[in-house]
């Protein structure tokens, strides 16, 4: 069994809200997720950002850009993929992660409030050990 937690449902809440503002045609597509990541993906809202399908992707219903079709959004960092995340910089990242979702559905304030408050003060105390060791 393969499950989603909240922080990879806030990455992907981020990109479907990335394209969303760049007009982007297609937009995000998950294919072949279980029921129980369906009903994670609807219940947070990402029903509206990007399509799901519960199945394989039907090649003749929704075939499969070409390599060619594919471009890199606007102020991505790949080479950002290749270095490994320190403690604060993953921190940072599900923080990040579960504000995108409350942007993506107002719904999902109430549910995230206190991760968020918890990753806020995770972050400020970092910082803080950060600027006490320089």
């Amino acid at each position: 069994m393969c499950g989603m937690d909240s922080t990879f449902l806030g990455v992907l809440a981020g990109l479907g809200l990335k394209l969303r503002a760049r007009g982007q045609p297609g937009g995000l597509h998950l294919f072949n997720a279980g029921n129980h990541n369906l009903q994670s993906c609807q219940s947070l809202g990402l029903d509206q950002l990007a399509r799901l399908e519960s199945g394989s992707p039907d090649a003749g219903a929704c075939p499969f850009p070409p390599e060619s079709a594919f471009r890199k959004l606007p102020d991505t960092d790949l080479t950002a993929l290749k270095k490994p995340r320190d403690k604060e910089g993953t921190t940072r990242l599900m923080l990040e992660a579960h504000e995108e979702l409350c942007r993506a559905d107002e719904r999902n304030e109430a549910k995230f409030r206190d991760v968020k408050q918890f990753l806020r003060e995770e972050v400020a105390r970092k910082a803080g050990n950060s600027t006490n060791e320089s």
